[in-house]
């Protein structure tokens, strides 16, 4: 039997796509949503989510939420370990260089050839990697020196050029109390290198004085004598919304430079600067008493373009000068190696 055909229909449209920004919103919302449900803190999802971690490297274990970060051999506890999550480029160089994280007690520790170290804080994960694996401070002296370490921050390049041949001691100033609290850990934890270390308790300058500065506890190798916290605003990522505020005890540099020279009166001194900007008092007090034709070697960090002016003067005191200070930062390196000998 024949049914009479049904009326046609016209074609129904297709579903229009969502816009691909719309698309990506949504799909970070359910992203946000995993991760505070599994986190159970607001703060600390948003904070995974801008370092680019799913919900599927997270998992709770012994009481601890942990988080899966490759290459590093065993998963970070949040919220306390996420420093080494922020500075998770600088740890995974780290490890490819041959340290090796572990975890001591509570601690998270790194252990790089015969040293140990516990960071932490990102920036002093980055501080390992510019010593240990950029190589700041791979120099080789051929002559016995003494290292003035200005600006020691928790111990990283003292404990670096403590022990290594030709190395008499390390004369290393810091001025910021935690920054020392966390290089008399380093040392203890180091006792082989320890007794080649002297911790001195101040900042050094132009002239001797005594002043109180603020400081970001997550940026303390960023601590400027003069520009404290400002300084610290022009760092990618930085936090001034933690300042804490310190009495500092400066110290003339060329009394500093006599304590340092009268341990070891016959070996070359090699001056290793990164006080954030300081270097711009530190070196033209040492020109103008004229101190500068004793020491060897300088290693400095330059800031906000101080680098040329620096290069000359040490350039006119009679050493050979390398200036590497991209246009694009405020920050530059200078290695200058005297042409004299130094006086006895």
């Amino acid at each position: 039997m024949l049914r009479p055909a049904r009326p046609s229909r016209p074609p129904v449209p297709p579903m229009p796509s969502l816009p691909e920004h719309l698309l990506r919103s949504l799909q970070r919302a359910r992203w946000r949503r995993r991760l505070r449900t599994l986190t159970g803190d607001p703060a600390l999802a948003d904070r995974l989510m801008e370092l680019g971690v799913v919900a599927d490297r997270l998992s709770r274990r012994d009481g601890f939420l942990e988080v899966t970060a490759p290459p590093l051999p065993f998963p970070l506890r949040l919220p306390g370990e996420l420093f080494a999550l922020d500075a998770w480029e600088h740890s995974a160089a780290l490890v490819a260089a041959g340290a090796r994280f572990e975890r001591a007690g509570e601690a998270l520790r790194v252990r790089i050839d015969d040293r140990e170290f516990e960071p932490i804080t990102a920036e002093e994960i980055l501080i390992l990697r510019e010593v240990f694996v950029d190589g700041a401070y791979h120099w080789n002296p051929t002559h016995p020196t003494v290292v003035w370490d200005i600006g020691a921050n928790v111990g990283t390049a003292s404990l670096f050029f403590a022990g290594r041949p030709e190395i008499r001691h390390v004369h290393a100033f810091e001025p910021l109390s935690a920054n020392r609290a966390r290089f008399e850990r380093h040392l203890a934890l180091n006792p082989g290198r320890a007794a080649a270390v002297t911790l001195h308790p101040f900042a050094v300058g132009a002239v001797a004085e005594t002043l109180r500065a603020a400081y970001a506890p997550r940026h303390r190798g960023s601590f400027s004598l003069r520009e404290a916290p400002s300084a610290i605003g022009r760092l990618a990522g930085a936090d001034l919304g933690n300042t804490h505020q310190e009495t500092i005890r400066v110290i003339a540099a060329r009394d500093a430079f006599a304590q340092v020279a009268a341990t070891h009166p016959d070996a070359e001194i090699v001056a290793k600067v990164d006080c954030e900007g300081a270097e711009r008092e530190i070196l033209p007090a040492l020109a103008e008493a004229g101190l500068l034709a004793r020491i060897r070697t300088v290693l400095a960090e330059t800031h906000q373009g101080a680098g040329p002016s620096l290069a000359a003067l040490l350039g006119g005191a009679g050493f050979d000068v390398l200036l590497h200070e991209p246009r694009s930062r405020d920050l530059g390196f200078l290695v200058a190696v005297n042409r004299r000998p130094a006086p006895r």
